[in-house]
This record gives structure tokens, sequence and C-alpha cells, in this order.
């Protein structure tokens, strides 16, 4: 392991964006913007005794390395890397007002990166998106509308019992992720930093409606490099499952004195108990390739009494 401070450059980034604002009522506001953020010289480790993809071959590869008197040669600080992310953002407002409280917000995003090579001869091909690129979130607070100084039930026993109840949901949903698909085994004998790859077929991403826990994409899509090759198919090229998440909780505060209070509620994280997927197996040979085999996310109930004063 080295450091080559001949070959060191300074990691920099460039940061930029461009934002509309609308006010649509007195209380609701509407933003667009588009962000950019570039990095530059950016450093992670590279295996610099592998052999070059001309000299993939039969018999001793280790007299064809760079440095042969040794095994993986790792510069640990190596800045030859680049990162870009471009974004639209837009975000819907809404101030408290009429006992609502909003704001809701959408990403859609390209975040690319060439730091993790597998070829360390070839940093363009290393480029994968390295996140979802559709993101929403939104959440809101609510006084639900009947009880004391509410539009309905203002008064009676009715009212205080049903009286003075919040609602606050949250909605969080993104697209799935986008996966990498590597080879069981490594046929290059050329002492690869990263992974082989896989030869490149068809399009491997099937219609959101034949998308199953069994088959998650066509596996018939890829295929094996010819031995001392590298596959042909790029980075992320396979998009994993997304995930929907609606958390929501109700709470009420009532005093008991002047200073004193008391708030009771329960909270409901993923309130309707939703599964979501997680990634599929995209190793290339193995005997669950394409299967996804496990989900997430089971309902969580809390319960909340607070006192305060």
């Amino acid at each position: 392991m080295y450091q080559d401070r001949d070959a060191y450059l300074r990691p920099y980034a460039i940061q930029y964006n461009f934002t509309i604002q609308h006010q649509l009522t007195a209380s609701t506001q509407l933003q667009a913007a588009y962000q950019a953020y570039l990095g530059r010289h950016n450093w992670n480790s590279t295996q610099n005794n592998q052999l070059a993809p001309s000299q993939f071959g039969p018999g001793n590869a280790q007299v064809r390395r760079p440095f042969p008197q040794y095994g993986n040669v790792t510069n640990f600080e190596d800045t030859a890397f680049t990162s870009s992310y471009n974004a639209l953002f837009v975000q819907a407002q809404k101030r408290y007002s009429k006992g609502l409280n909003f704001d809701l917000q959408y990403v859609f995003n390209k975040n690319l990166s060439n730091d993790s090579p597998w070829n360390r001869y070839d940093f363009k091909s290393a480029k994968r998106i390295i996140e979802s690129q559709h993101r929403l979130i939104s959440y809101a607070i609510y006084d639900l509308p009947w009880g004391p100084g509410r539009q309905w039930l203002t008064s009676g026993t009715l009212s205080k019992i049903l009286g003075g109840w919040v609602l606050t949901p949250v909605v969080k949903w993104q697209s799935g992720s986008f996966l990498d698909v590597s080879y069981f085994t490594d046929t290059t004998n050329g002492f690869l930093q990263g992974n082989q790859g896989v030869n490149l077929i068809g399009n491997p991403n099937l219609p959101s409606g034949e998308r199953t826990m069994a088959r998650w994409f066509d596996t018939g899509a890829f295929g094996p490099p010819a031995p001392y090759t590298l596959g042909n198919a790029g980075r992320t090229i396979v998009e994993g499952p997304g995930s929907v998440l609606f958390d929501m909780g109700i709470h009420r505060i009532d005093k008991i004195t002047e200073r004193v209070g008391i708030q009771f509620g329960v909270n409901l994280f993923n309130a309707f108990n939703h599964s979501n997927l997680n990634s599929p197996n995209t190793t290339f040979g193995s005997p669950t390739f394409g299967i996804i085999s496990s989900k997430s996310g089971n309902r969580s109930i809390q319960f909340l009494l607070r006192a305060f004063f």
C-alpha cells in the first residue's frame, strides 16, 4: 500500500443551483429548483498491479504484472475519480392556517460516480448510478375539524371526547436503486481490482406487471464473458424494487391547569403494514440469481403519554 504524491491532485467541488418561487395563496408557496454538485479529483483506493486487458491470457500472469515482484499494490489515495449530481427539486408548502400545515417534496436526480472501478485501466466504464432517481416525501399536521374552537361539535360531551385531536401523516416513496450484475467467478487471470462483469444480451428490466419475487428481472439477458475478457455490460443496469412507507400519528393535548398539561396519543410506523421488497440477487451464476428472498417493513406501534408544565 502506498500513496503516489506525484500524481496526487487536490480534490475540489463545484455547486450551483437555480430556484424559482411562487406564492400561490397567502399561506401556500411553490418552489422549483435545479441543483448540481460536481466532484473532481475525488480520491479512493486503486489496485495498481492489475494486468491491462490486452495482457489477459493463460499461463503465469504474475510475470506480466506491472510490478511482478509484488502481489497487489494499492494506492490508497488515488485522485483520478469524478462524481456528478444533477437534480430537479420541487416543493409545495402550506403554512399553518385553518388547522392545516403540510410540506411536499419531490426530487428527480441523477447521481453518478466512477469511484469504484472494476477495471483499473477504464474508469469511464465504471460510471454508475449510486442512488434512487425518484424520491417523494410529504408530511402534514391537521387539526381534526371537531371540538371546541373548531368547525363542528363545538360544545357538549361528545365535543370534549372527540375534540382536540391532531393527525400527523407522513408519506415516503422512492423508486428502486440501480444494481450491478457481477460474475460468480473470475476467468480473466488478470488480478482485477473489482469484478469481471457479464455480457449483456438483451434488456434485463421486465415490465412492472411481470416482476415477481421469483423473477425480478430477466436473467436470460445476461451471459458469461469469454475467458480472459471483460463483460460488455455496464454498471447499475438492473433496477431494484422501490419502497413506500406511510407513517401516521394522532394525539391531543389536554390542559389540567393553566401551567400543567398532558399529551397522549399513538404513532403508527408503516401504518398499513406494507411490505417492501429487498434487492434481488445479482450475482450471475448463483442459484438464486434474479430472485428476491426477503421483505422488510413490519408495522410498529408506539403509544405516547407525556406531561408538561
